[in-house]
């Protein structure tokens, strides 16, 4: 089920105040965009309904971005709140969807020891989906297009990359 990435967000703003461990606007775009490629390594389908933007400190999702821009640099502790038809509104991965809310909480035990700064780092490393796709624009000292998407396709290639498998 692809959620939107404010559903994801919430998920991690809700962690961080449950175990007082402090998440930023970069910590939670990050942690989402991680946590849509690992999903869509394990399980073969996006975790978010949105698509992964390069913009040029990293990959974004422009909606969550958009939401937590308000923020700037510092923690989050309420929820974010979607718009839709000129109403605000909160949610959340609902309780039913056990497998979903057990990964999410592992990308959490995994993820949350970091800053934002430390996952942006990991997200546009050389040889990530992000640096694949800005490469060129970098090299040839050009802007990142506005929009440039980076495709589900090759996100979920450098994940299943990283996936262990065990005999």
């Amino acid at each position: 089920m692809a959620y939107r990435p404010d559903q994801i967000a919430n998920f991690f703003i809700d962690k961080g105040r449950e175990t007082n461990v402090p998440v930023t606007p970069l910590k939670l775009i990050k942690m989402t965009y991680i946590a849509h490629g690992w999903y869509l390594a394990l399980m073969n389908e996006s975790l978010i309904s949105e698509p992964i933007q390069a913009w040029k400190y990293g990959p974004v999702i422009p909606t969550l971005y958009e939401n937590l821009k308000v923020h700037g640099s510092r923690r989050v502790v309420d929820n974010v709140q979607a718009h839709s038809r000129g109403q605000y509104f909160y949610s959340r991965v609902a309780e039913d969807e056990v497998e979903d809310l057990l990964f999410l909480n592992k990308i959490w035990e995994v993820y949350s020891q970091y800053t934002g700064t430390q996952l942006s780092a990991m997200t546009h490393a050389e040889g990530t989906p992000w640096d694949q796709v800005t490469k060129a624009y970098r090299e040839m000292g050009n802007d990142i297009p506005l929009g440039l998407e980076i495709p589900n396709k090759l996100i979920k290639q450098h994940y299943d990359g990283k996936v262990v498998t065990t005999a």
